[in-house]
């Protein structure tokens, strides 16, 4: 039975290491452009973090510049509409 089988065992066996190889062969492909398309993806998503990052501290400045002018306008009115602590002219109330 051995002795039947032989020839064809060989082929088998060659034909499995072919399959396994493709199978590799394909596997490692699809790895290469799964990883090269990850690649791109984190490259893109670093440029927008980075252009967030710009933008944001951009705001906060802007937003601090506008914070201070507002201040210093508040500081302006409060001053401005400020009642004195002692009344103008005579006190009229003084005994």
């Amino acid at each position: 039975m051995l002795a039947f089988l032989a020839p064809f065992l060989g082929k088998i066996i060659a034909g499995l290491a072919m399959l396994a190889a493709m199978l590799a062969v394909y596997f490692g492909i699809k790895r290469k452009g799964t990883l090269e398309e990850r690649r791109k993806w984190e490259l893109a998503e670093a440029e927008a973090k980075a252009r967030l990052a710009t933008r944001v501290s951009d705001a906060i400045s802007k937003d601090a510049t506008i914070d201070a002018r507002v201040d210093v306008e508040k500081k302006e009115i409060r001053e401005k509409h400020e009642t004195p602590e002692t009344p103008p002219g005579d006190d009229i109330f003084k005994f």
